[in-house]
């Protein structure tokens, strides 16, 4: 049938005007970094459902349904990494979707499909019924309504390889006749979704070897029922390589633009760059942006479907598209997740919170102990609970503070940071006073900032009793400890000298007294009230270092210090993506296998388990298992960083950390600088 018109012109816009430069782009990409192996678009994998709903308990309703969209789109995500691991130079298109217009361009007239249609057999014909006729016609869906989506497309020199993904699982309490039924309709399902694609395909260039498969990413093949064919099932993902070989051959090792499927693959490129209102947006292949999507949604802790639409809207306001109607959607409940106090949403820019986030935040408790690994919130607790006390009028109008004894026995940025996110709220909020000083107490209480970072940079820790006891004695102040575990570090160097920590020399136990006296003493001195003191610690941070846990800091002292306050845990991994939270929580582990882990029973109290957090995915995380401790970690740290500052790169020097030392400034700043970028010097933050 003849296109009309309009439809062969919205055929050249996809062929010509976007396919054409997004295999242009990909052919620099490849050709530039002289790259290897599958070419994976998007880059990252799209997160599109809520957070983690709860485990082990019962789900109804919508919760139930959204589970289910959990479970397959984790079913994506195994087979998305599958691909990666692949040694082929293919592309893989990773949820290719088109609208019911999209679809006419290639296909016009094409018939019908849509489920229980009244006009597949007539007003007056009862579907179920023996004597019914059932009736092609054309698909009369609007336009803009999706037609269809696949999982992925992997095209080669030769071939294209179509995947449907189904998340089914196969429960042992569920009877055989039900799990039959449940196991034939997916299968069905995905051969219908099939075979839409492969006939898109085919009216493109019917020259071209399709292969089409569904994967049945959790269910193993001795426990499939009925004899389907085309099926990948999960001990085939956990050889994937070996399978794809096997199945989809190598026939042809041409270069990208010798392969046959070019044609093809032109048309299936512009297919997916562009939207349903068929406009495109040649930024979604850029390795990039996808991080930084992934980013500003993990900063912001949009990690709900209600969070992300809500952003949405305010997003379409302030670029001028006109006030939404918002939806009245019932959105699923997760008992896990709360939107944040106002205090967050406001200052900080941050939309949920964690159930056990709010309850640290809500807390009253004068004496406070946070455990809780790296990433699982503990700082954005405390600066919202810092906020809260220091925007409070009756402790403004007392002249109590709220006072952070930070890290500070290395130069780093973490002061910096917080002085600049203070001051930025409301001038003058912030200030910073050197325990060092002449009179630091008087300086406190004369200041006319409301929170203060208190600098103890090699400052000795009877020096500091005497400080934090006064402190605590003149009543209403609220003392934070973030990352007590650096804090010690500091302690110890004063005593003994920076070079000491390098040197692995153990803590003396002199020094493991006066740290336990320091903190006692604090807590002895509570005489008023209305001071406080919060502690926010991950002894496990330190536990790697042997003169740090072959001491008894981890447990006459500092159990017996802990029983004097109320203990809350955090354990959930909030900061990073789904994939790196699963390598710590691993790592986590580790601790539980050193000789020295089970000589007390205190350790577990001191390494609470690290969960899994958010869905948030980025790119495959690069792991370096290193056995030389005496490596130059420089050349590897330049070989990632390359890969991110490009001319294109949409990254600032924000938004990298380096946990390495300030030799790696010079090393960025000389890539940007050959790369075109001019802004090397600014606002580089370093981490140790």
């Amino acid at each position: 049938m003849a296109l009309k018109k309009g439809m062969k012109n919205l055929r050249d816009i996809i062929d010509v005007k976007v396919g054409q430069e997004v295999l242009r782009r990909i052919k620099d990409t490849k050709n530039s970094c002289d790259a290897h192996g599958p070419i994976m678009l998007p880059p990252i994998p799209d997160s599109k459902y809520i957070d983690i709903l709860p485990e082990g308990i019962p789900l109804e309703g919508q919760n139930a349904a959204e589970k289910e969209s959990q479970d397959g789109y984790e079913a994506e995500v195994k087979v998305y990494r599958c691909f990666e691991s692949l040694d082929r130079d293919i592309v893989v298109l990773h949820q290719l979707e088109y609208s019911h217009e999209q679809y006419s361009a290639f296909i016009p007239g094409h018939i019908c499909q849509k489920k229980n249609c009244r006009k597949m057999c007539g007003k007056n014909c009862v579907q179920d019924s023996e004597e019914h006729i059932l009736r092609e016609h054309p698909c009369h869906n609007p336009p803009k309504n999706i037609e269809g989506e696949c999982d992925f497309v992997a095209i080669g020199s030769d071939f294209v390889a179509v995947f449907e993904v189904k998340g089914l699982q196969l429960e042992p309490t569920v009877q055989s006749d039900v799990a039959e039924k449940m196991f034939h309709g997916c299968c069905n399902d995905a051969l219908k979704q099939r075979k839409r694609m492969t006939d898109l395909l085919t009216s493109i260039d019917s020259s071209i070897t399709i292969h089409e498969f569904t994967v049945l990413s959790n269910i193993i093949r001795r426990d499939a029922v009925g004899s389907q064919t085309n099926l990948v099932f999960k001990d085939d993902l956990d050889n994937f390589v070996r399978w794809f070989d096997v199945h989809i051959p190598l026939l042809s090792k041409d270069s990208i633009d010798n392969w046959k499927t070019k044609k093809l693959m032109q048309s299936l490129l512009g297919l997916w760059c562009i939207n349903i209102d068929n406009k495109w947006d040649f930024g979604k292949f850029a390795l990039t942006r996808c991080i930084k999507e992934v980013n500003d949604k993990l900063l912001k802790a949009h990690v709900t479907r209600k969070s992300i639409e809500e952003s949405q809207l305010k997003q379409n306001e302030f670029l001028g598209k006109g006030k939404q109607k918002k939806k009245n959607t019932k959105y699923p409940e997760n008992e896990l997740i709360r939107d944040a106090s106002e205090i967050f949403s406001h200052y900080l820019n941050i939309d949920c919170l964690t159930s056990h986030q709010q309850d640290i935040f809500d807390s009253n408790e004068r004496l406070l102990w946070v455990d809780g690994p790296a990433g699982s919130g503990k700082t954005v607790v405390l600066l919202g609970k810092v906020m809260q006390f220091a925007f409070d009028p009756i402790n403004k109008s007392l002249n109590r503070k709220a006072v952070m004894v930070l890290p500070d026995y290395v130069d780093s940025a973490v002061q910096e940071y917080h002085y600049n996110l203070f001051n930025s709220l409301q001038p003058g909020l912030c200030e910073t006073i050197s325990a060092n000083c002449e009179d630091p107490l008087n300086l406190i209480s004369q200041c006319s900032s409301s929170i203060v970072l208190l600098k103890t940079r090699f400052m000795g820790v009877d020096s500091l009793i005497g400080l934090l006891c006064s402190l605590t004695k003149s009543g209403g102040h609220h003392i934070f400890f973030d990352d007590l575990h650096f804090d010690i570090v500091g302690w110890w160097a004063a005593q003994t000298g920076p070079s000491k920590i390098v040197s692995g020399q153990y803590m003396p136990p002199s020094i493991v007294d006066m740290i336990y006296e320091l903190l006692m003493t604090v807590y002895e001195n509570q005489s008023d009230a209305s001071s406080s003191v919060w502690i926010f610690c991950d002894l496990a941070q330190q536990a790697g270092h042997t003169w740090f846990h072959q001491t008894n800091i981890h447990s006459k002292q500092l159990q017996a210090l802990k029983l004097a306050f109320i203990v809350k845990t955090l354990s959930v991994n909030l900061r990073n993506t789904c994939d790196i939270s699963m390598f710590l929580s691993v790592i986590r582990q580790y601790f539980e296998k050193k000789p020295w882990y089970n000589l007390e029973t205190v350790w577990l109290s001191y390494f609470p388990k690290q969960q899994i957090g958010h869905y948030h995915r980025a790119t495959k995380p690069v792991i370096y298992l290193i056995e030389d401790e005496k490596l130059d970690y420089r050349h590897i740290l330049i070989k990632e960083l390359q890969k991110l500052a490009g001319r294109d790169s949409c990254l600032d020097l924000n938004d990298v950390g380096i946990l390495y030392s300030d030799v790696m400034k010079d090393s960025y700043a000389k890539i940007r600088s050959d790369q075109g970028k001019k802004d090397m010097q600014k606002n580089f933050i370093f981490l140790l």
